[in-house]
């Protein structure tokens, strides 16, 4: 999601060439059994070599080598691969759910970094203006990561990757009120660099992911696995569907305005604010 206006944005990374780290892969997920779990969380609440312990029972050593990397303090719950880029859901013992985003440069980026936080680009944001100025302690903390759904992770038809993360606006401290829900895109280039951060949109209500695409772009959404259908199609005369290949959707815009859609798995629904204008999108 290019801006015309260019955020500035510093990386202090080792080259993806350079990494010795093996990529993150589905082999590297962790499902315990329900009597391995109980035990896991009774015994091993501070992870450790306990938890590493328990896991050689059962786990693949890529399970093992990735609950190495974050020091043994959880593993690898679920993956999704999404391009160069990748989703890792992970489950730590003593923390809430984290998505991590995986396989680019630096790898991983934490969505909960909230020190990375594009605080310039915020403060130039009209929706976030008009949040906080009724709201002067409203502060964005991590959203709920228990689930699969999100984030929202978008292939563009160059290569490039945008992941929309949401976070809680609370007011002013972890167990405030919340008061509204804002939307951040980490942007990737079409070798798997990070090449952004921006914030997106805040709004006093949660549910729909913000998507800012232009007329004529085509995009793909690598959503999560299932079996995903289009409950609530958008206008078409803005965008179209234009064929899916199991949990992955690609679509065209063709007019500037906003429209809704809803794709489902069964499950969770994954609610889609679309909105076409010129300036956004690749």
């Amino acid at each position: 999601m290019r801006r015309v206006l260019a955020l500035a944005f510093a990386l202090i990374a080792t080259p993806a060439a350079a990494r010795k780290e093996p990529p993150v892969t589905a082999d590297a997920v962790w499902r315990p059994a329900t009597a391995v779990l109980e035990d896991v969380q009774k015994n091993c609440a501070a992870g450790g070599d306990c938890l590493i312990a328990k896991m050689k029972a059962g786990a693949s050593p890529a399970a093992i080598a990735f609950s190495e990397s974050i020091h043994n303090e959880g593993w690898l719950r679920d993956f999704r691969k999404s391009g160069n880029v990748d989703i890792a859901y992970v489950h730590y013992l003593n923390r809430a759910d984290v998505w991590l985003l995986v396989n680019g440069t630096p790898s991983p980026v934490d969505v909960d970094d909230l020190r990375k936080l594009p605080k310039a680009d915020m403060a130039e944001n009209s929706a976030w203006q008009k949040l906080s100025g009724r709201n002067p302690n409203a502060t964005l903390f991590p959203d709920d990561h228990a689930g699969s759904v999100g984030p929202l992770a978008i292939v563009h038809a160059d290569g490039t990757q945008d992941f929309v993360v949401p976070y809680k606006v609370r007011d002013g401290c972890p167990t405030c009120a919340e008061i509204g829900t804002a939307f951040l895109a980490y942007e990737f280039n079409a070798k798997g660099k990070q090449t952004g951060l921006f914030f997106i949109d805040a709004v006093t209500e949660s549910g729909a992911f913000p998507l800012p695409v232009r007329a004529g772009e085509k995009f793909t959404l690598v959503l999560g696995p299932g079996d995903w259908s289009l409950a609530q199609e958008p206008a078409r005369w803005i965008l179209r569907n234009t064929g899916h290949n199991g949990s992955s959707w690609t679509f065209q815009a063709f007019s500037n305005g906003s429209t809704q859609m809803v794709l489902t798995s069964g499950a969770e629904p994954l609610t889609l604010r679309v909105i076409v204008a010129p300036g956004l999108g690749h």
